[in-house]
């Protein structure tokens, strides 16, 4: 299968898997990699609880930031404040990629199933001083860190991928 990516909307030229899900996860405050992975056969039981555990006191909120309750609070305050830390950590849960899959996901990329879907999933408005807007095709993975429906599906690659052609399309906006 086939996905589209627009470089302006997903962040030009961030490849880079553990990279991009510790600034998703860390930086963002965003969940749903952890949501899916935690569901998915990708990972051992270990890395889901601790992924249970991060996305539990990240979406109640239950920071401390003058003391910690749990060794697990003081991780992720130093998870979201470095990016080296972070980094190491997703290098880890993709080790346990590796082990339950036997694919050494290093690359991945937010891909959409067509170039609409990318428009539809990021707020097109903001974009509105292009011109064009253009859409680079990619070949899909086996290995999903995380579906968002419409929104785009995170895919994992052993290898940097690259794009089998480009579609345009003026800004009608």
């Amino acid at each position: 299968m086939t996905g589209y990516r627009c470089e302006e909307f997903f962040g030009e030229g961030r490849r880079d898997a553990a990279s991009v899900m510790a600034y998703e996860t860390f930086v963002l405050e965003n969940t749903d990699i952890l949501d899916y992975l935690i569901k998915s056969d990708l990972i051992g039981e270990t890395m889901k609880e601790l992924l249970f555990v991060y996305k539990t006191l990240m979406k109640e909120g239950m920071l401390i930031h003058t003391g910690f309750d749990t060794d697990y609070e003081e991780m992720l305050y130093r998870y979201r404040n470095n990016e080296k830390d972070r980094v190491e950590f997703f290098e880890e849960v993709l080790d346990d990629i590796r082990k339950a899959t036997g694919v050494n996901v290093r690359f991945c990329l937010w891909l959409c199933d067509s170039p609409q879907e990318c428009l539809d999933s990021h707020n097109a408005d903001q974009a509105k001083h292009l011109k064009e807007f253009e859409f680079d095709m990619y070949d899909t993975s086996d290995i999903v860190l995380a579906d968002l429906g419409k929104k785009g599906k995170l895919c994992g690659y052993e290898k940097l991928p690259e794009a089998s052609c480009s579609v345009q399309m003026e800004n009608n906006l």
